[in-house]
């Protein structure tokens, strides 16, 4: 009986959890735009309008990429690193209008930080 208990508990959890993570595309469960926003703010000092419109580029976007990722579920890797890049640029090139070139400055330099430590490679020693 108690066996038979644990493992109808272990289907519950399980059953759970596949349906929260089919609920959040996998891509989704990452770092959400309120979250990405609110660090931008701060790092970048960003005023309500900047804040306001960076999120609405940001939204605007993640659905631009749930839609082609619905659209091209059997993409090579190629083409998702072309798609990738593409997003990428998009992003850039509409933070230029809405950083001024201080702040946009200061988010590339942070932005390679960030893929320096994607790749493994420490930041650089603070003197």
């Amino acid at each position: 009986m108690r066996k038979r208990a644990i493992a109808v508990l272990a289907a519950l959890a399980m059953s759970a959890g596949v349906a929260l993570a089919a609920q959040h595309p996998r891509h989704m469960r990452g770092t959400s735009v309120d979250n990405q926003v609110a660090k931008m703010k701060s790092s970048l000092n960003l005023n309500d309008q900047q804040a306001g419109q960076v999120k609405s580029l940001f939204e605007k976007q993640m659905q631009e990429m749930h839609a082609w990722r619905q659209s091209n579920p059997q993409a090579t890797r190629d083409a998702m690193r072309a798609q990738h890049q593409k997003w990428m640029q998009e992003r850039e090139d509409g933070l230029k209008t809405i950083l001024t070139p201080d702040q946009f400055k200061t988010y590339q330099s942070n932005m390679e930080k960030h893929r320096g430590m994607k790749r493994g490679s420490a930041p650089p020693a603070q003197k």
